[in-house]
């Protein structure tokens, strides 16, 4: 129910002249409207976040500010550019709940990005750790995403291989491939449609990070995505989940 705004709720402005998106921007203002009057009515619990307000910049990152204070464990993030039509919300988020609360110490999510290493070394090393977890997470799901026997603790805490490399050491370089949504083996997560525990938060925007997030922040491409992955993959020891779109 928290409503995170960098600027304003009504960001969707388009200089097109088109019928289509005059409808499509009033749509959005009307929409906009609706938000601003729930979050002026204290009986509602959405609650809409004016980062300005709070001493923050215009940052992509704000969505993972402790500052948030969320009343919820489990976070469920969208882009703010979406692609909200193209994801079925309804019909997968159910199931891809019940995933994180079996693992709610990863980040789970339903649109996936690939990330290779430059030398062969590494490359034998990533395939062999994936094979070892295809063995070790063999469980069967149900249609309404319940799993009939959820895994021991014991289990579940070794079922993903740590892979860590050092770019300094090795001369290693990750290789991140934005045009491809593979359907295994994923190393990051877009954030439509992912959940994250609150946890988090404050290790995300830790002081000891903050060369990491001028990084994101000035880079062309705003990688805070590949950012929050590899930063919840390094804590957890752990890489992240990820559940289908389409039933």
């Amino acid at each position: 129910n928290d409503y995170n705004n960098n600027n304003n709720v009504n960001n969707t402005a388009s200089n097109s002249t088109n019928s289509n998106s005059a409808n499509s921007n009033s749509t959005s203002q009307i929409f906009a409207q609706q938000l601003l009057q729930r979050h002026d009515d204290p009986s509602d619990p959405l609650r809409i976040f004016y980062s300005l307000e709070h001493g923050l910049s215009d940052d992509l990152l704000n969505r993972y500010h402790p500052l948030l204070s969320p009343r919820n464990e489990a976070l469920l993030y969208f882009d703010d550019d979406g692609p909200f039509s193209s994801f079925p919300f309804r019909s997968v988020i159910h199931p891809a709940l019940e995933l994180w609360k079996r693992h709610s110490d990863v980040q789970i999510g339903g649109r996936p990005r690939h990330l290779s290493f430059s030398s062969s070394s590494s490359s034998r090393r990533l395939e062999t750790a994936l094979h070892r977890q295809r063995e070790s997470v063999t469980l069967p799901m149900a249609m309404d995403g319940r799993i009939p026997n959820p895994p021991s603790s014991s289990s579940s805490s070794s079922s993903r291989e740590f892979i860590p490399f050092c770019r300094d050491t090795h001369r290693e370089r990750a290789v991140y491939h934005p045009r491809v949504f593979p359907d295994f083996d994923a190393r990051i997560l877009l954030p439509t449609g992912s959940i994250l525990h609150s946890n988090y938060l404050c290790f995300i925007w830790h002081e000891a990070l903050e060369e990491l997030r001028e990084y994101a922040r000035r880079h062309v491409t705003r990688p805070d995505d590949v950012y929050v992955s590899v930063l919840v993959a390094q804590l957890a020891g752990k890489g992240a989940r990820t559940f289908a779109r389409k039933r």
